[in-house]
C-alpha cells in the first residue's frame, strides 16, 4: 500500500500475511510533519491510497483531506476502485476494501499537537 498526502508518499512495505484473496498490512506510521508551501490544509487536496503490485498502482481510494482532520479518528472501511489505465483489475467488485484511520493537523493554523494524547492513538 502507498499513501499520498500533499505530494508526500508513505509506503507500508509487504503485507504481514497474504493469500490469494486477502492481504493484511497492519502498518502504523509515526507522527510525521509535512512541510509544504501550502497556505491552508485544504490546498493539500486529496488523500490517496494505492494498492500496489510492485511499483504499479492497481487499485486506489481517494477522499478530501478535510475529512481527516479529527485528531481522535476512528477506523473507516473504504472500497478501492480499479485503476482503469493499468487494467490489472477489471471488475470493481474485485478491487477490495481497506480499513484505516488517519488524522491530519494543520500546525500553522492550530498550533502543535501530540496525537498520543488522544485515545485513538494511545
Amino acid at each position: 500500500m502507498k499513501l499520498i498526502i500533499g505530494g508526500k508518499e508513505f509506503k507500508t512495505g509487504n503485507p504481514r500475511s497474504a493469500t490469494k484473496n486477502y492481504n493484511r498490512f497492519n502498518h502504523r506510521f509515526e507522527q510525521t510533519p509535512i512541510n509544504a508551501p501550502y497556505v491552508d490544509i485544504s490546498d493539500f487536496g486529496n488523500v490517496i491510497l494505492l494498492l500496489m503490485d510492485g511499483d504499479t498502482p492497481v487499485c486506489y481510494y481517494k477522499e478530501s483531506i478535510e475529512n481527516f482532520t479529527n485528531p481522535n479518528a476512528e477506523y473507516k472501511w473504504c472500497s478501492l476502485l480499479p485503476d482503469k489505465v493499468v487494467g490489472k483489475v477489471k471488475n470493481p467488485n474485485e478491487a477490495g476494501m481497506i480499513s484505516f484511520k488517519l488524522s491530519i493537523h494543520d500546525v500553522t493554523k492550530n498550533g502543535p499537537i501530540k496525537f498520543s494524547s488522544f485515545e485513538a492513538w494511545s
